[in-house]
């Protein structure tokens, strides 16, 4: 398993894992972000409380199959709109200030 997320089987139990690195598994968030410190899946370096940072991103093995597994890394916006295709990372709209505002 990789240095930067913990496992989260979809039988729901988890991995205990050093707070400072680490993501909860999705929905169990037990503690305030500001308690700890996570590192970015892409670059490697500390991800500060910026913006939209950090993000989650939630990687799905196995999706179309019954036996499907979750893992969760963090990332910094910038690091995963880089990382994808040109072409995609135009799609993130969520990165955008304005994301889930009425639309008048």
């Amino acid at each position: 398993m990789g240095s930067h997320a913990q496992r989260t089987p979809s039988s729901g139990s988890s991995h205990s894992s050093p707070r400072h690195l680490f993501a909860e598994p999705r929905g169990h968030r037990t503690s305030p972000m500001s308690d700890f410190e996570v590192a970015c899946y892409f670059c490697g370096e500390t991800v500060g409380r910026e913006g939209v940072d950090p993000i989650a991103v939630l990687i799905v093995a196995s999706w179309l199959d019954e036996q499907s597994a979750e893992q969760q890394f963090f990332a910094h916006s910038e690091c995963f709109r880089k990382a994808g295709a040109e072409c995609m990372a135009a799609q993130i709209a969520v990165f955008e200030p304005d994301f889930g505002d009425p639309v008048e």
